[in-house]
């Protein structure tokens, strides 16, 4: 179950609802933030971890971290980031990001103007059309927004691990058609392939999040 809310005006009072969703998603950024028990099963750390985050970086960067929906904590999955000891986000999301074994590396520019709201959308829309096309695959998704050199407006670089080798050609050949071919009119420059670890992709995408706070996620199946 999800509800979409606006992170201005978030019911910050302590009445109880009779249902409580499973996340939140925040109707402008499309960022999810997930219940107590969700984050500890995504992010493999305790809830004892996870309240002490909450009571040193609360009125800090709140909307990054969690929010407070009618008497309950809800989390983004960016709250690993005051776990790793570098005070540098880079560092942190390098150090992080190698511990997986990305299957495939994704560059996108578009034609469009798009902005750092519109680059997050169709992260979005990628990822839940994998979920949907690969039900039984349990997916790693990392994006980070980039700002274009020549023009105006963003484009998309990404990351993408998943549980089964056997799915990769299925998987690279989706990935490719969602862009390539369902979005010709708007996706330009598009290149997908298998990731390459002598290529340094990893660095390459981070090297802008610094500027681009708002502009790179992590999603999880």
């Amino acid at each position: 179950m999800n509800i979409k809310i606006n992170l201005s005006s978030v019911p910050v009072n302590n009445s109880s609802l009779s249902i409580y969703p499973d996340y939140l998603t925040d109707e402008k950024s499309n960022m999810k933030f997930y219940n107590l028990e969700l984050t500890k099963f995504r992010l493999n750390i305790s809830e004892s971890t996870i309240r002490r985050l909450i009571k040193k970086y609360k009125n800090e960067l709140f909307e990054r971290y969690y929010v407070y929906f009618h008497g309950k904590y809800y989390f983004s999955l960016n709250i690993r980031e005051p776990l790793i000891e570098s005070n540098d986000i880079r560092t942190n999301y390098a150090r992080y990001l190698k511990k997986y074994d990305w299957k495939i590396w994704g560059s996108v520019n578009f034609n469009e103007i798009m902005s750092q709201s519109q680059i997050r959308d169709i992260a979005n829309l990628y990822f839940d059309t994998l979920k949907k096309k690969f039900p039984n695959v349990n997916f790693t998704f990392f994006f980070a927004t980039e700002l274009n050199s020549c023009r105006e407006g963003y484009h998309l670089h990404y990351l993408l691990d998943f549980n089964n080798e056997n799915d990769f050609k299925r998987i690279l050949y989706e990935s490719d058609s969602f862009f390539k071919i369902k979005r010709k009119k708007l996706a330009t420059n598009t290149l997908i392939e298998k990731y390459d670890k002598e290529k340094n992709g990893i660095s390459y995408i981070l090297k802008q999040i610094k500027k681009l706070p708002d502009g790179y996620d992590v999603l999880l199946s």
